[in-house]
């Protein structure tokens, strides 16, 4: 979803292809095809000044932002954005091999005309060859392929190094380079661009012994930090607070976003707090089920 709050648009921009988070891909789509999830609708308020109590108070009205439609394994399959008038923004569509991999994925703009498509081919193993780009009429316009290096550590860390090529003349696109712990916990994550592989951001994370997900920490392409989120969980292992940090030494709390879970792990609703407590806007999610 465009809160980014959950997993439960699990394949869209560059996470779609990038494989480094499997792991929890896998446990929120096996999530979303138990509970027989089929569409996920989310719904913004704002909180606006009332004069009569003198302070915000939650708006009654709302506006439909997103809504995402999966299909019976847990994969997202049509993914429709709103404009800030209700209609159609844009619309994202996606295609799944029998074994959940992605294969396709097209974007069509408000006018219901295709964008673009971006077509994906995997090795045997299951790991990525490359991609094919095409535009709005179906025209290639370009290719890239890549290249995996997986190394083990003397810690028994995986460190996977995925690099890209551009199709027509090989030239070094760029590289993501994954690391994981020997519990398949993504713990380090380095993304590099262009032929002479300038860092463009380093993400380092954090789990309990549960394995639940409890810090992100991100460095810019200088390698200063730039940003920590913070999460919690209910008993159940359901994300329900995420806290960002945005001083130069994590220190200060920036915004603070407060979920709250039905029992199957759905988000009900999400307040969105300022660095001091003041909840600002919050989202509303209805669903449908297969029968």
């Amino acid at each position: 979803m465009k809160t980014q709050f959950v997993l439960l648009a699990l394949l869209i921009a560059t996470a779609a292809f990038s494989q480094q988070n499997k792991k929890e891909e896998k446990k929120e789509r096996s999530r979303i095809a138990s509970c027989k999830l089929k569409t996920a609708t989310q719904t913004s308020y704002e909180y606006v000044w009332d004069i009569k109590t003198n302070k915000f108070i939650p708006s009654t009205k709302g506006l439909i932002v997103e809504k995402s439609t999966y299909d019976q394994k847990g994969n997202i399959i049509e993914d429709i954005l709103y404009n800030q008038v209700g209609n159609i923004d844009s619309k994202t569509t996606s295609k799944y091999d029998s074994k959940g991999n992605q294969i396709e994925s097209a974007v069509y703009g408000s006018d219901g005309m295709m964008q673009s498509k971006i077509v994906v081919e995997y090795k045997i193993a299951d790991t990525l060859k490359g991609f094919k780009f095409y535009d709005g009429s179906g025209n290639l316009t370009g290719t890239n392929f890549v290249d995996y290096e997986i190394t083990t550590t003397p810690e028994g860390n995986k460190v996977q190094n995925l690099v890209t090529f551009f199709g027509k003349d090989t030239t070094l696109a760029g590289s993501e380079k994954s690391t994981f712990d020997s519990k398949g916990n993504l713990i380090a994550y380095a993304k590099y661009k262009g032929q002479y592989q300038s860092l463009s951001f380093r993400g380092e994370y954090s789990y309990n012994e549960k394995g639940w997900k409890i810090k992100y920490t991100e460095y810019n392409q200088n390698g200063d930090f730039y940003g920590m989120q913070k999460f919690k969980y209910d008993e159940k292992g359901y994300l329900i607070e995420r806290d960002s940090y945005g001083d130069s030494f994590g220190y200060v709390l920036a915004t603070q976003d407060v979920a709250k879970n039905d029992t199957k792990g759905n988000i009900i609703t999400i307040i969105y707090y300022d660095g001091k407590g003041n909840a600002k806007s919050f989202d509303k999610y209805t669903y449908t089920y297969y029968q």
